[in-house]
């Protein structure tokens, strides 16, 4: 569950210092976290991360309206 945390703030663009201060561990720790994460998901870095998921998530489509009554 860390790793998937750790990787949507990667993905958020948030560096390793505020990856650390928001989970409350060294930045030493997250390093070692986003190591394990590049290695399991074949990413090079950060900005491949980032590439990966935004790649694998879906779009988020806007709900369309509802048909308007006509009043009749």
């Amino acid at each position: 569950m860390t790793e998937k945390r750790i990787a949507g703030y990667i993905s958020d663009g948030l560096t390793r210092h505020e990856i650390a201060q928001a989970q409350g561990v060294t930045e030493g720790t997250v390093k070692s976290q986003m190591a394990a994460i590049f290695d399991k998901t074949g990413a090079g870095g950060q900005r491949g991360l980032q590439s990966l998921m935004k790649e694998l998530t879906p779009a988020v489509r806007r709900a369309s309206s509802p048909p308007r009554s006509t009043g009749v």
